[in-house]
């Protein structure tokens, strides 16, 4: 279970419920339309995952750590 987070300024990236990495963003602010998941990036980066997405689920709200776990837990 891959869980990415954005509370406006750092992006988190969580794998069964532990934090494997967080970036600070610092542009313009991200719409949905923005959003690139499993393809190559516009800036020519590389977001290929190991794998099949089985499903993809957007939230419009934040989630604390409790919240990451449970997500992770019920999704497994």
């Amino acid at each position: 279970v891959m869980i990415g987070t954005y509370d406006g300024s750092e992006y988190e990236l969580f794998i069964d419920a532990q934090k494997e990495k967080s970036v600070t963003y610092t542009g313009d602010a991200i719409e949905m339309g923005d959003l690139v998941i499993g393809a190559d990036a516009p800036d020519g980066s590389i977001q290929h995952l190991d794998g099949e997405i089985h499903e993809i689920r957007l939230y419009h709200s934040a989630f604390d750590d409790q919240g990451i776990k449970r997500i992770s837990t019920v999704m497994e």
